[in-house]
């Protein structure tokens, strides 16, 4: 979403509807070549599945009814911690 941001994009619920648009395909080639491989772990990746559906689902009726401006902080806040705890588990 940052990308999208910085592409000059303002509507948030457009971005947001992009972003799942690109990470499904990007998933979908993913989960294909799993497959095929035969490289899942079924019990594990059905829990995930429904817990990212389920998440993506609750996060988007409410990422609606809230102001736009209180969604995208949310988002700069969010990327900014994940980030910095990166950076600290990584470097320090």
């Amino acid at each position: 979403m940052s990308y999208l941001a910085v592409a000059g994009y303002k509507d948030i619920n457009l971005m947001n509807g992009l972003k799942l648009l690109i990470s499904t395909c990007a998933s979908a080639i993913a989960i294909v070549l799993f497959v095929f491989n035969g490289l899942i772990d079924w019990y594990s990746g059905i829990a995930v599945m429904l817990g990212t559906l389920t998440g993506g689902y609750v996060a988007a009726r409410l990422s609606r009814q809230l102001p736009q401006i209180v969604v995208r902080r949310f988002v700069t806040f969010s990327s900014i911690a994940i980030t910095c705890y990166f950076f600290y588990d990584t470097y320090l």
